[in-house]
């Protein structure tokens, strides 16, 4: 067995300067293979948001009359957000095998071929995520309520951001479920609760660090595509004005743009989303001591 199960804590502490060097060097070393399993991710979810564009654009005022509308706008973007993050999960199992099992396999990147473990792991984080969600939806509403009982408003913000920062921890704590289905070990919330024990300050940290590093690359990267975005903007305006919307939205050269547009920006997403998917594998290798078999075969002899 590659996870050791029986120690009641982590097996090994995290070190955060190990976690950023292990977030960027596994791409930088592997970067063709990355783009290549990155490719039908991001073409599957241009497709889709192509196609399903004005879903998203559809003015509150057209939907509001008509409640079963309504709902069906909502529903379809609830199911597109799921298929999303299954989308995901294919990009993060399979570049996780590559990375821990030196299995590169880009089938198992288009939504069409799903396999066991990616259903496995897209169920075990997307439960984790709704019942944390809704936990800390409950949390702050319980916190309001109290706040405007006592008058205590001065000291909503700071709650809220601790208690953010405490949803995001738990979350964190809760999800190595996720890569462990990923490379088929059996593993329990209960597995991953102990192994992150006294590990949830470096975890987080080791998150925030590199999160801030993001946030200034991203500026960078806000400001290349905030001008292409804005044209965007405002060719939709000028037909919401003129009420011709849907003549718009049905035009050709608007949706290959926006197409273009679309599977460009996704699959630089998939890139940077990458070196959070290494810091994660790092943290979970770490605290539970999951080693490559070939690894625990050199250990013995």
């Amino acid at each position: 067995m590659a996870i050791q199960s029986d120690t009641h804590q982590a097996v090994e502490k995290l070190s955060i300067s190990e976690a950023l060097s292990q977030a960027f060097l596994p791409l930088f070393r592997n970067l063709p293979v990355a783009l290549k399993l990155a490719f039908f991710p991001a073409l599957t979810l241009a497709i889709l948001g192509t196609t399903t564009f004005d879903v998203f654009i559809t003015p509150v005022e057209e939907v509001s009359q008509d409640i079963g509308d309504a709902l069906y706008l909502w529903l379809v973007q609830i199911l597109l957000m799921i298929v999303s993050f299954f989308i995901m999960i294919q990009y993060f199992t399979s570049w996780v095998r590559f990375i821990s099992k030196d299995e590169f396999n880009l089938k198992a990147t288009i939504l069409l071929f799903p396999s066991k473990r990616q259903l496995i792991a897209f169920a075990k984080g997307f439960a984790i995520f709704v019942v944390s969600y809704i936990v800390l939806i409950l949390a702050v509403l319980i916190f309001f309520f109290l706040a405007m009982t006592i008058n205590s408003g001065f000291i909503i913000a700071p709650f809220v951001i601790a208690l953010i920062i405490a949803w995001l921890t738990l979350i964190l704590r809760l999800s190595y479920v996720v890569p462990a289905a990923t490379l088929d070990e059996p593993y329990s919330l209960k597995d991953s609760w102990k192994h992150t024990r006294s590990r949830s300050l470096p975890l987080f940290l080791s998150f925030f660090v590199l999160s801030i590093i993001y946030f200034v690359a991203a500026l960078i990267l806000a400001a290349a595509f905030a001008a292409i975005a804005g044209i965007f903007d405002i060719s939709i305006l000028s037909a919401l004005s003129a009420g011709d919307l849907s003549g718009f939205l049905q035009n050709p050269n608007f949706i290959w743009m926006y197409f273009v547009f679309n599977l460009v920006t996704l699959y630089i997403s998939f890139l940077f989303y990458t070196p959070y998917m290494n810091m994660y594998l790092y943290c979970f290798q770490t605290n539970s001591g999951w080693q490559k078999h070939e690894n625990i075969a050199e250990t013995f002899a």
